[in-house]
């Protein structure tokens, strides 16, 4: 009995179709995290137990991996138990409740979502 290629190759495109909103999680264990384009609508744990920073930098002058289609989100998860804090880029405005810009609780997060240029919305657990 051969194997029908033509077949296997349309079902593994059928695969990656029903697939392909599913999200990646990464973890990150570091103390400086800077966003990239391959977060893009997936997920972040920060795994660190030492306070860490997570950076949104400015897409005009950061590097080539900053420049986020409008409407992109970024969930950050804060697994580890040190404080993460977001920073940002010159010329970057973050909006979140009370102006804070950490994630008030281990286990919780946030979701940044992209609004406009070099605007992000933090919106989640923050504290």
């Amino acid at each position: 009995m051969g194997c029908n290629w033509s077949q296997l190759k349309q079902n593994m495109s059928n695969f990656r179709k029903l697939f392909s909103d599913v999200n990646v999680i990464t973890s990150q264990s570091v103390t400086a995290y800077s966003m990239s384009v391959t977060d893009k609508d997936n997920v972040v744990n920060m795994t660190s137990s030492s306070p860490n920073e997570f950076h949104i930098a400015n897409e005009s002058y950061g590097p080539a991996n900053a420049n986020f289609p409008i409407g992109s989100e970024v969930t950050v998860i804060r697994v580890g138990s040190g404080l993460t804090t977001f920073t940002s880029g010159s010329g970057v405005t973050l909006y979140s409740k009370l102006n804070s810009n950490q994630i008030a609780n281990q286990y919780t997060g946030v979701t940044l979502l992209k609004t406009a240029a070099n605007e992000w919305y933090v919106i989640g657990n923050v504290g």
